[in-house]
């Protein structure tokens, strides 16, 4: 877009047009070329994920913008003037043509600027979003992560206590039987020295 700009530019600046017009076209150049640079800047920026620097970058793009628009609108002026000149001067039609084609290609750049603009921006609001729902990934993760581990922690807990269980209740069965032992010992003796 910046080399077909440049042409254009450097077309007009051939033909047989007022010195102070070519003057205009000479000063007009570092303004395209701030203007490039900035949009390029901003959306590189965005779709490198460097979204604070794009964000940070803007306002100066929007200057570079106004700036430019500025000096597009007077050298516009300039070009309509001297159209209106080659005119009743009786120029070619063909000098009319390119004028006119300035003009529309002026006009387009306009609207390119303006699509620019407006794509960085839902460039940045999208790379915004996917940060957000990121972030809310991650919190999520963190949370079952939590979870899983006091699941964990409670499985062992209660895996202790069943062990703890089953030693007891095979104590009190051994106590048990001990007892029964001891039981039946004491009603074979008392039943002996009964019969005594």
């Amino acid at each position: 877009m910046s080399e077909n700009l440049r042409n254009y530019i450097s077309e007009i600046s051939k033909l047989e047009i007022n010195e102070k017009t070519k003057t205009a076209i000479a000063a007009v150049m570092p303004s395209i070329n701030t203007y490039i640079e900035e949009v390029t800047l901003v959306t590189m920026s965005a779709l490198e994920g460097r979204r604070e620097e794009a964000v940070s970058r803007i306002t100066s793009m929007q200057k570079s913008f106004s700036e430019l628009e500025e000096n597009l609108e007077k050298l516009g002026e300039l070009i309509e003037a001297d159209a209106h000149v080659v005119k009743s001067a009786g120029e070619s039609t063909a000098r009319k043509i390119v004028y006119i084609s300035v003009i529309g290609f002026l006009m387009g750049l306009f609207c390119s600027i303006a699509v620019i603009i407006s794509l960085s921006k839902s460039l940045i609001q999208v790379y915004s979003r996917v940060e957000k729902t990121s972030d809310e990934l991650h919190s999520s993760a963190q949370s079952m992560s939590s979870l899983s581990q006091q699941l964990e922690t409670s499985t062992e807990q209660q895996s202790s206590s069943l062990h703890e269980v089953s030693a007891s209740i095979d104590s009190i069965s051994s106590m048990a039987e001990k007892s029964y032992t001891a039981s039946e010992q004491s009603v074979y003796w008392v039943s002996k020295s009964l019969k005594r």
